[in-house]
């Protein structure tokens, strides 16, 4: 873990001093963040992915068990965390990613692998297939899945309102 931690120092450390910098035009405290190793509770906290934007907090990511189910909500340009994930699981996992935008998911789709899967598709409170839209739990219905081993949500300050009738499947989890 600790060589782990180390590939990200200087991706940190240049992040924090350019956010830091008298000169940065900053909007936000995204970056700063994202840049801070978070404080919870658990022995093997990893980010993995990106240390700037693409990458989240997550707990013992090498623990993840064979054939596991992740869901990526919302991908973005950047793929790091599918990609780093798909290793550090040592690609026993399949990622299943949704973003409404195709371009973005271009990427995986590129990688040739069934164990990735791109859905250009909107996450949302509702399904509307005109829309090209779904809750997770109709998702999780097309793909045959009663449970999801890794959840990942990055849809840009719409949790509450995705959730709002039926919340994220307890049972998945």
């Amino acid at each position: 873990m600790r060589i782990f931690y180390s590939n990200q120092s200087t991706d940190r450390q240049r992040l924090l001093i350019s956010y830091l910098s008298p000169k940065s035009a900053r909007s936000s405290f995204g970056p700063f963040y994202n840049a801070l190793v978070a404080e919870i509770v658990c022995p093997w906290l990893a980010r993995v992915g990106n240390v700037n934007d693409g990458g989240k907090w997550t707990c013992n990511p090498w623990a993840l068990p064979d054939d596991c189910i992740i869901y990526s909500l919302g991908v973005g340009p950047d793929i790091t965390f599918e990609l780093e994930t798909f290793k550090v699981s040592e690609e026993r996992c399949k990622i299943y990613s949704f973003d409404p935008d195709p371009k973005l998911g271009q990427r995986l789709v590129d990688l040739k692998s069934d164990r990735f899967v791109f859905t250009p598709l909107r996450i949302a409170a509702e399904t509307n297939d005109a829309l090209h839209q779904k809750t997770v739990a109709d998702i999780m219905k097309q793909f045959s899945h009663s449970f999801i081993d890794f959840f990942k949500i990055d849809i840009e300050g719409k949790y509450i309102l995705t959730f709002k009738n039926e919340g994220i499947p307890s049972s998945a989890f």
